[in-house]
């Protein structure tokens, strides 16, 4: 008789890691709301308390989210592969712990000298930015945590859709340069221009 020494283990139960990622994603409201509350004074008005700014932009971060795994969704359908919306939506927003942190670093908590934050946040983080139109306005928030969200939610979406981290990146960057477009434009249908006049 023959004794060997590998012993097969079966991969992980999917409503583990479903359970796993969802426990993160409260782990990171956690964060926003700690991050929405430091800055909460310079979003509070006279109606509105530091304590419904938090909840309120907790609330636009969740909903922000749900939309983005929604299109997330129909490209991931539309490029073969079926990953859940409810998935989707909990790694996404594990990701979106890289925004919490810029965020932060844009309320001063932590402070960091002005290159750095720059570099991290954007030219946003710069005292002196003023938005220069919609393409200003669309990616002055893009630096070195944009791209690390962008990466984290590449690989996750791609390891949930089975597929290659080319795929994911694909899909995330896609949504990224829509989302970012809709907002050049609306800004400048806002100022009264539009990109066919």
């Amino acid at each position: 008789m023959r004794i060997s020494g590998v012993v097969s283990v079966p991969p992980p139960r999917a409503h583990h890691a479903e359970a796993h990622a969802w426990v993160t994603a409260l782990c990171v409201s956690i964060l926003w709301l700690q991050v929405l509350w430091v800055g909460a004074p310079r979003l509070a008005s006279g109606t509105l308390t530091p304590a419904w700014a938090t909840v309120l932009g907790l609330a636009t971060q969740w909903v922000c989210v749900l939309l983005e795994a929604a299109g997330a969704r129909i490209l991931w359908l539309a490029a073969g592969a079926s990953p859940s919306w409810g998935a989707l939506t909990a790694r996404i927003f594990v990701a979106s712990a890289a925004e919490a942190f810029a965020a932060g670093v844009l309320v001063g908590a932590p402070e960091l000298p002005a290159p750095v934050a720059i570099a991290l946040c954007g030219v946003r983080a710069d005292p002196g930015f003023l938005a220069l139109g919609g393409a200003g306005s669309a990616f002055a928030a893009f630096g070195g945590l944009t791209v690390l969200r962008l990466v984290v939610s590449a690989h996750a979406q791609a390891r949930l859709a089975r597929a290659s981290f080319g795929r994911g990146m694909l899909v995330v960057v896609g949504l990224y340069l829509a989302t970012r477009l809709v907002l050049w434009w609306a800004f400048d249908l806002l100022q009264g221009r539009s990109f066919v006049s």
